[in-house]
């Protein structure tokens, strides 16, 4: 990691836990019920922010494992909805910041939805980042983003935590795009969180994209 520069009323230090999940598919109480835990878990071991996997509250392919495009339809949530809701409140109670990934239904747009990362605090929703980059790969024919109705997100932001830390929050295929980190880096992200459910094949590529 880079130096980082302090600020007035900047800690100087930012515990981060990590949680690597293994969703159960198209479950998304059984899914909440671990976020829920390891929120808690992870501010008892005085974390300040814990970061979920990309699409946790539902399972990465669960669109396509299920043979049914309707079913991110289905399983898509608003934000603020009843998921992000719960998860805030566990981070309010617990006094941490959380990033997890979901699919999120578009409020704006009847019958859309985006693949997307939550982040939320003690003070509730903070933002929501939606993946600009989707992944369509054919050597791997369960990772269809757009075929399962996903639409790219729009927006580049970097958010404040109380902390005085700014966090960059990208998905996946985002942080491989080099202009997405390198404009977080210039809205001044002091951390840039990548979350993924990229496949086991891919973890090489990982040794790249992150280089500082």
């Amino acid at each position: 990691m880079g130096k980082t520069f302090l600020r007035p009323r900047m800690n100087p230090t930012l515990t981060v836990a990590v949680v690597q999940l293994e969703a159960k598919m198209a479950d998304k109480e059984a899914n909440l019920r671990k976020v829920l835990h390891y929120i808690k878990k992870a501010a008892a071991r005085k974390a300040e922010l814990v970061v979920f996997p990309e699409m946790c509250l539902t399972g990465y392919t669960c669109g396509a494992e299920l043979k049914k495009t309707a079913t991110l339809f289905e399983l898509a949530e608003p934000i603020p909805g009843p998921s992000a809701n719960s998860i805030t409140e566990a981070a309010k109670e617990n006094n941490i910041y959380v990033i997890v990934g979901m699919p999120e239904a578009s409020t704006e747009f009847l019958g859309q939805i985006h693949n997307s990362a939550l982040f939320t605090g003690p003070e509730g929703i903070v933002g929501v980042y939606r993946k600009i980059h989707l992944v369509n790969i054919p050597s791997f024919p369960t990772v269809r983003e757009t075929h399962w109705g996903f639409s790219p997100g729009t927006e580049i932001p970097v958010w404040k935590t109380k902390h005085g830390w700014n966090i960059g929050v990208n998905i996946r295929y985002d942080q491989g795009m080099t202009e997405i980190p390198r404009i977080q880096a210039i809205k001044g992200a002091d951390v840039i969180v990548c979350i993924s459910a990229g496949p086991t094949e891919l973890k090489d590529a990982w040794y790249m994209y992150n280089q500082v």
